[in-house]
């Protein structure tokens, strides 16, 4: 949520775009993030896949956004590809964890609950996430902020081995 938010802000600051095209950057991102969720929904798999296929997204995703931390300032058109590649990817595997691996854990955990806790976390996410990208970036610079991204999803990795871990031995 947080690079969703800011993205015009890191153009900007970093390119000189100017402001009045943040109405477009938005749109354009929500749009390019509601395509990627709904192709990303569509690759479900019933071979019960979709833990491993989501592990792999979020390391790449920890790739990318260490990349982008060393390279945010090179060409607008680069970090500009680079972050929507990074809003759209984290957006599909959003969906994958959210709404797909849902029926993959109803062994464990009922999908209303499991769904009720991601939309909860998710939530509180949202509400923190702009809050605590403004305050990284504007202490420590753009790289951290796309550091701490890339931390997230390594987290994210790991919850998802960890939850893959003990959905196999419950079963």
């Amino acid at each position: 949520y947080g690079l969703n938010n800011w993205f015009s802000k890191l153009l900007y600051d970093v390119h000189s775009i100017p402001k009045h095209f943040s109405i477009l950057i938005s749109v354009v991102v929500s749009l390019l993030t509601a395509v990627a969720g709904t192709i990303a929904i569509s690759f479900y798999s019933k071979s019960k896949k979709n833990t491993l296929v989501t592990v792999i997204g979020y390391i790449f995703l920890t790739i990318l956004g260490v990349v982008i931390a060393f390279t945010y300032q090179m060409n607008v058109i680069y970090v500009s590809i680079s972050c929507l590649l990074f809003i759209c990817l984290s957006t599909a595997f959003k969906a994958l964890y959210n709404t797909v691996i849902t029926y993959d854990v109803k062994e464990i955990i009922e999908p209303g609950k499991y769904s009720l806790l991601f939309n909860a976390m998710a939530s509180i996410s949202a509400g923190c996430s702009p809050t605590v990208i403004s305050l990284i970036f504007e202490n420590f610079g753009w790289g951290l902020s796309f550091i701490s991204l890339s931390i997230v999803s390594l987290i994210l990795v790991f919850v998802l081995m960890i939850g893959k871990v003990l959905q196999t031995n419950m079963i």
